[in-house]
């Protein structure tokens, strides 16, 4: 008896996800943030569904709930392994929190960022961190 109801929250969530990404393309944000919260509360999306429903909530006005799915996106990556996107989201809260006056809560976001890249060799998500080096130079203690 429970494959039925399995299969129809498969299929609205399969539904409401297609609409989203249909009003994200179509730049209905909006739109795009109800349908796609709506098939993360049916079923948890996954990491680049995530990442679309972060867009639609940032571009929607939805900025705290923006800021919450950078942070699952995060947490989603280091998960999966992919240790490059996880420190790419924690570069992106870092930033977020340093524009906002969040000093102690940007530093910890990039200095994860940064402890996460150790060891990854050269890569295009590393010239990030040359931008706020001086920053970090400036304020030793946050």
């Amino acid at each position: 008896m429970s494959r039925p109801k399995l299969a129809s929250i498969s299929h609205k969530r399969t539904l409401a996800v297609t609409q989203g990404l249909e009003s994200l393309r179509d730049r209905k944000w909006g739109a795009a943030f109800s349908h796609l919260s709506a098939a993360d509360k049916a079923a948890s999306l996954t990491g680049d569904e995530l990442e679309a429903l972060a867009i639609a909530a940032h571009l929607s006005g939805n900025e705290a709930h923006a800021l919450e799915l950078l942070a699952r996106i995060h947490q989603a990556h280091l998960d999966a392994g992919n240790i490059r996107r996880a420190a790419r989201f924690a570069f992106w809260l870092g930033f977020i929190a340093l524009n906002e006056g969040q000093q102690a809560q940007s530093h910890g976001w990039l200095a994860r960022a940064d402890r996460l890249l150790d060891g990854q060799g050269t890569c295009p998500d590393r010239k990030c961190f040359t931008v706020l080096r001086p920053w970090f130079a400036s304020n030793p203690r946050t």
